[in-house]
C-alpha cells in the first residue's frame, strides 16, 4: 500500500489549483468580449455559456482541493 505524505497532498492540491488557474484565465479573456459593444447577441450568449462552464470547472477544482486537504 502506498502511504500518502503531506508533500504528496500539497502536490495534488497544487495540480488542482493550477488547473483552476487556467480556467480562471479563460474567464478573464471572456469578460471583455461579453461587454463589448457591437458584438452580436448570439456571440455574447455563447461567451456567457463558455464563462459558465469555466466557472463550473473552477468551482469543482476548489471543491476537490478542499476535499484533498480535508483527507
Amino acid at each position: 500500500m502506498i502511504r500518502v505524505t503531506p508533500d504528496m497532498y500539497i502536490m495534488m492540491v497544487g495540480d488542482v489549483l493550477d488547473h483552476a488557474q487556467k480556467h480562471l484565465n479563460e474567464c478573464r479573456e471572456l469578460l471583455p468580449l461579453i461587454t463589448k459593444e457591437g458584438l452580436p447577441i448570439r456571440e455574447k450568449l455563447a461567451n456567457i455559456e463558455s464563462l459558465k462552464m469555466h466557472l463550473g470547472v473552477i468551482r469543482g477544482d476548489a471543491e476537490r482541493a478542499l476535499l484533498t486537504v480535508g483527507e
